[in-house]
C-alpha cells in the first residue's frame, strides 16, 4: 500500500451463522489463521440484519490453500453477499489499524 497510484485489491468472504457462538468460534479461527500468516488482512465478526457474520478482508489475494482453511474455519455457517459499503468499511478500519511495519494491528472496540 506504499505507492498512492497503485490499483488496490480488496478481498473479502463472508459467511452467516445461526448462532452468535458459532459465528465467534470462526472469527476467532479465522483471526488466528490471518494474524497466523503473512496476510495483510483481517477478521471481523459483525452482526447484520439481527444475525452474526463473519468477514475476511484482505489487501491481495490470498493463496488458494489460505482461503480454502479461512472457508473451512467458516463451515457452519452460509457463504454470503452483504453490500461493498461494508466490506470497504472494514478494509478501511484494517488500514487505519494497522503498525506501520507489520501485520498487526491496534485493537480497540467498535
Amino acid at each position: 500500500m506504499d505507492d498512492p497510484d497503485a490499483e488496490v485489491v480488496v478481498w473479502s468472504c463472508t459467511h452467516r451463522f445461526v448462532s452468535w457462538e458459532d459465528a465467534g468460534n470462526a472469527y476467532e479461527a479465522c483471526r488466528d489463521i490471518v494474524f497466523a500468516t503473512e496476510m495483510d488482512g483481517s477478521a471481523y465478526r459483525i452482526l447484520v440484519n439481527d444475525q452474526g457474520h463473519v468477514v475476511v478482508v484482505a489487501f491481495g489475494l490470498p493463496e488458494p490453500s489460505l482461503v480454502h482453511r479461512l472457508t473451512d474455519a467458516c463451515s457452519k455457517g452460509e457463504s454470503v453477499i452483504i453490500p461493498d459499503e461494508v466490506i470497504f468499511t472494514l478494509a478501511l478500519r484494517h488500514e487505519e489499524m494497522r503498525v506501520p511495519g507489520s501485520n498487526i494491528e491496534h485493537r480497540s472496540g467498535l
